[in-house]
């Protein structure tokens, strides 16, 4: 029945439930068309509109804070002050063969102690 607004607001909170927030919102605003004294219908249909809202803040505060790392990054890489990729790998292998001398080294010491010992 088209004008049974009960069944329309069941759905409604299923479909709230599920997070079908579009469908919901369509059947609130057919059940308040129905039954413009339903308190409920119009309490949830707030709620949906503050969900709505905060998530857009939310979304442009993402695409704020990204600009803003964007630019950060634009910034620092005009001046030159950040190494390229490969000064990064050139470092890093640097840093692993001195890992490997002191190993090596340590491994060594170890060994003729264990030699020393009866």
């Amino acid at each position: 029945d088209e004008g049974h607004w009960r069944a329309r607001f069941q759905l409604a909170v299923i479909a709230v439930r599920w997070e079908m927030y579009e469908d919901a919102r369509t059947l609130l605003a057919e059940v308040q068309a129905l039954n413009p004294s339903h308190e409920q219908s119009a309490e949830i249909l707030a709620k949906l509109d503050a969900l709505e809202e905060a998530r857009a803040l939310d979304e442009a505060d993402q695409a704020q804070a990204e600009a803003a790392a964007a630019q950060a990054r634009a910034h620092l890489n005009a001046q030159g002050g950040l190494p390229d990729d490969a000064a990064i790998a050139a470092e890093l292998d640097e840093d692993d063969w001195r890992d490997l001398e002191r190993m090596a080294k340590a491994g060594e010491g170890e060994q003729e102690g264990d030699e020393k010992k009866p």
